[in-house]
């Protein structure tokens, strides 16, 4: 009978293989059309920009060995496409969250090798041939939108994720933070930190909220059938697609300048309903302010029942 190890990278293997075929077919539709609209900032000097976003969406590996962990690269622009390549690019995002899935999964088992305490999902790249494989890189998703745009504003922005948690799932996450450490003063902070959890009702809503990051940002504006004014904004460390006809002209778009370093810190709304003090430090975790709490515990449980229906 096939192990669980066997099989995961079995299913890791023809799920990369379905990525790498969806991007390649993508990435050829993209460098074919000549004739629509391009705008692209990030591009090296002499190089086709409509061949560097082609290259762009087949990117999951470390584009060079100067490369560190967790570092990616950006491609920051807008290019209209037509319909067939849109539903492509939402191909390629299945097929990447597909990808990403079978890795997390592999992620919890873990082996010792020549000393060294290694994922599978690790030891299982390298055999496939992907042991400088980027998983911040290949889990982007690519923005598109349906329609044409009127313009496209880029600019920096400096904010920080907030993602609901249970309390289950923060401990999931702090025992999994500390799961190779051996020593005392590690084992007593998780203990410390894991009765702090213990105390919480288990319904009660969390949230985990990653460090301050800047990033570019577009403000895309468009009028819908009916002629009404439409606003959304997309974090574009990738491209901006949208369904264009060939020779149509760009939206007005607003360039991407100044310094990263500048912005002041946008947070988001849910922000200001957290506490300022994270509840668990070693893994970011904050309780909601008590005046929130039992409204965000209701909202979700009829999120739950919802998506239960």
């Amino acid at each position: 009978m096939p192990s669980i190890h066997s099989i995961l990278q079995a299913d890791l293997r023809e799920a990369l293989n379905h990525l790498i075929a969806v991007q390649a077919e993508v990435s050829g539709w993209l460098a074919e059309q000549r004739n629509f609209p391009i705008s692209l900032q990030t591009v090296e000097a002499g190089k086709d920009p409509r061949q560097a976003i082609a290259d762009f969406i087949s990117l999951v590996v470390y584009a060079n060995d100067e490369m560190e962990a967790g570092d990616t690269i950006n491609c920051i622009g807008l290019c209209g496409t037509n319909l067939e390549t849109l539903q492509g690019l939402e191909r390629i995002t299945l097929a990447r969250k597909a990808v990403q899935k079978i890795l997390m999964a592999m992620d919890k088992h873990r082996m010792t090798e020549n000393k060294e305490v290694i994922t599978l999902s690790k030891k299982a790249l390298a055999k496939l041939g992907y042991a400088r494989f980027n998983r911040r890189q290949a889990k982007r998703a690519f923005f598109y939108f349906d329609h044409r745009l009127d313009s496209v504003s880029f600019t920096w922005a400096r904010s920080r994720q907030v993602v609901a948690i249970s309390v289950v799932h923060a401990k999931t996450i702090l025992d999994k933070r500390f799961q190779d450490a051996n020593d005392l003063i590690a084992q007593e902070s998780w203990h410390a930190q894991r009765l702090l959890l213990d105390s919480l009702s288990s319904d009660e809503p969390l949230v985990q909220v990653a460090p301050p990051a800047v990033h570019p940002r577009a403000n895309i504006t468009w009028y819908d059938e009916k002629g009404d004014f439409k606003r959304q904004v997309k974090v574009a460390v990738s491209p901006i697609f949208y369904l264009a006809s060939e020779n149509a002209s760009l939206p007005r778009i607003r360039p991407l300048v100044g310094d990263k370093d500048e912005p002041a810190l946008r947070l988001r709304r849910n922000d200001v309903q957290i506490e300022d003090d994270p509840y668990i430090p070693s893994i970011r975790v904050h309780r909601y302010q008590e005046k929130f709490r039992l409204e965000k515990k209701r909202a979700r449980q009829q999120k739950a029942q919802v998506q239960g229906n």
